[in-house]
């Protein structure tokens, strides 16, 4: 390189080092002015207003006989406060509060904001009404305290669903927040910076985290300021995680990712908007906390970790209807244990989250290798972390608080990156042992991986042997072999009776609601299934990239096509054999070969010409644009605020 191309470069990332400079500082321009801009600020009482809520009962419950009804709310007791950390410098405050009293005789009530009552009232024992109370000017510490007695013996006063504060204008939030909040903005790019050594990484996640802040804080003034510093140590830590897996990755797979920096890239800023989204105080799902039991019964007893078939906290149990009586079925608690230490410095639930969004970013980052081995260029391999990011399959999974499943799937897609790049080496002990040692972690990570991985295997085998490569498949079914019997007889071992006598003697029974009543109702059912997490593009890109692109090796050609073969049969075997898979993990084993397949058409038909070119981009753009609009859509479900 010459003097000339020595300055042009320089030129060049001295204007990018200025724009990224530039949009940092557009971004916290943004985001003190969406912080300080007069729109309320909206607590959703229930499940995730712990930050907010003090000397309410305990538990949140749900209105209705059965309490089944759509209203979360909590009941308010004599002195019971709603504390904002923020104070409000300017402004004329006004309050909107849902509330309901469900009992016999009426209850007078007085709300208390700045050390002086501000309402006072009878509360009538009705349904929900919402009243609308003046707090007067804005002078320092925002809160609510409620003052109210109930029913002889009974300290319960008045229900209150949620509480939305108008008028405020200029807030800070308070000390603890405000050094939350600069570490999310701060902390992350330091670790990129310090771990990977790359200034245009750590910048670039900069930018993207100051942007995401700025959007959170612009949807919901508190909430999304709340989300912001509740992600902050999380995201530090998931950073350090994926850092620590980039470099071990570059140090074992140099042939397909060492020294490619691009490759962290998008797992980064999957992480940064992924803990803003589930830390979110009012994104709930009730298996989050069915999660915090099973953290909690570990705790308690940590030999469920090597044994989850003995009983513990009956809530907890996991529990199938089959045969007409409820079957206890094994859960393994690996994900739980991971998310263990981390309780150190974080609680129970925000520990959860961390490892699963942690699992669902070693997702896609684990793309860019399974790329690499499918002979994908580097710019193809980022364009399938994309895809595997935006597919609706990982929101899906966040949204409905199904984490251990995204934990299983790293181990799964750690396998396919094992055996496209290593398949065709499979003919010594040594490759034996390792692909021996790969099935064993992916099967022991979760228990619906048995099914996923041993599918996989069988499949995987049989092309081998179709192919001619006789040992080379018998090396590959003795290692899974061997490492189910190893899982079965440790972990598994006291499931095995349920299984032989509960669950085989019923496994070809249909019925249930997701059994369709013919065959052409199963491929109809499992059609619809793929458009609800693929659309109908993404597949029909996969098998072409399958079948056209030829660059890859026919083995990781062979890894990656018996995947998406495995994952397409248990997804029509799941509306067949209802109650051996009901709860198969189909659409997760689909998406990191779906993903990369669905990259290399893409690729293939760039390199068709112009109008390749012009089809390849009017398809990804058809399909990232259904993808985001299915994100969006199933994380804003997870919302619910009757009335508001």
């Amino acid at each position: 390189m010459d003097a000339n191309d020595r300055a042009h470069v320089s030129r060049s990332r001295g204007r990018s080092a200025l724009l990224l400079a530039g949009a940092w500082v557009a971004g916290l321009l943004a985001l003190v002015f969406f912080l300080e801009r007069p729109r309320p600020l909206f607590v959703n009482v229930g499940a995730g207003d712990a930050p907010f809520a003090r000397g309410f009962r305990d538990r949140w419950e749900r209105d209705g006989l059965t309490g089944s009804g759509e209203t979360m709310f909590r009941w308010a007791e004599d002195g019971s406060r709603l504390e904002l950390p923020v104070s409000a410098h300017s402004g004329h405050l006004t309050a909107r509060v849902r509330l309901a009293r469900f009992a016999a005789r009426p209850a007078e009530i007085v709300v208390e904001s700045g050390g002086r009552a501000v309402d006072r009232w009878v509360q009538p024992p009705l349904g929900w009404r919402v009243r609308d109370i003046d707090l007067g000017e804005a002078s320092g510490p925002v809160a609510l305290v409620f003052r109210a007695h109930g029913e002889p013996g009974d300290a319960t006063a008045v229900a209150v669903d949620w509480v939305e504060i108008a008028g405020a204008g200029r807030l800070w939030p308070s000390g603890s927040m405000t050094g939350r909040l600069l570490l999310f903005l701060l902390g992350p790019p330091l670790v990129v910076l310090l771990l990977v050594r790359s200034a245009d990484l750590s910048a670039a996640m900069a930018v993207f985290a100051m942007a995401v802040a700025a959007v959170a804080v612009w949807r919901d003034r508190l909430g999304g300021a709340w989300a912001l510093a509740a992600a902050a140590l999380p995201l530090v830590l998931v950073v350090l995680a994926l850092a620590l897996l980039f470099r071990s990755m570059a140090r074992f797979w140099p042939d397909v990712a060492g020294g490619r920096t691009q490759a962290l890239a998008v797992p980064l800023l999957v992480s940064v908007a992924a803990l803003v989204a589930v830390l979110h105080p009012f994104h709930y799902y009730p298996d989050v906390d069915s999660h915090a039991r099973f953290l909690e019964a570990l705790r308690v007893n940590p030999s469920l970790l090597v044994d989850p078939t003995q009983p513990w906290q009956r809530r907890g149990d996991v529990t199938r209807e089959i045969g007409g009586q409820k079957v206890p079925i094994p859960y393994a608690m690996v994900f739980h244990a991971t998310a263990w230490p981390l309780t150190a410095v974080l609680d129970d639930v925000t520990a959860l989250k961390t490892v699963a969004v942690l699992s669902a970013a070693t997702v896609v980052l684990l793309a860019f290798p399974l790329a690499r081995a499918f002979a994908l260029g580097p710019g193809w391999a980022v364009l399938a972390q994309v895809l595997a990011a935006l597919l609706p399959v990982l929101t899906s999974r966040l949204s409905l608080a199904l984490y251990p499943t995204l934990f299983g799937e790293a181990w799964v897609v750690l396998l396919l990156v094992h055996l496209a790049r290593r398949l065709h080496h499979l003919d010594g002990a040594r490759d034996g042992a390792a692909a021996t040692t790969f099935v064993l972690l992916a099967e022991a990570a979760y228990t619906g991986s048995l099914i996923v991985v041993s599918t996989v295997v069988i499949v995987l085998t049989a092309v081998q042997m179709a192919t001619g490569e006789w040992q080379r498949a018998l090396r590959l079914l003795c290692g899974w072999a061997i490492a189910t019997t190893i899982l079965l007889v440790t972990m598994y071992v006291g499931f095995l009776p349920t299984l032989w006598h509960g669950i085989l003697p019923y496994v070809f029974e249909g019925g249930g609601p997701a059994a369709p009543p013919s065959a052409d109702g199963v491929w109809l059912a499992a059609w619809r299934r793929v458009g609800v997490f693929y659309d109908g593009v993404f597949p029909i890109l996969a098998l072409g990239g399958v079948a056209a692109y030829r660059a890859a090796s026919v083995h990781a050609r062979r890894v990656l096509a018996s995947a998406i073969a495995a994952g397409a049969g248990i997804l029509v075997l799941r509306y067949v054999l209802t109650t051996a898979l009901r709860d198969a993990k189909d659409v997760e084993l689909l998406l990191a070969p779906v993903a990369v397949c669905a990259s290399a058409g893409l690729a293939w038909l760039w390199a068709r010409g112009r109008a390749g070119q012009a089809a390849s981009v009017l398809l990804l753009a058809g399909g990232l644009v259904w993808s985001v609009a299915n994100d969006v859509a199933l994380y804003a479900a997870r919302f619910l605020a009757v009335g508001r």
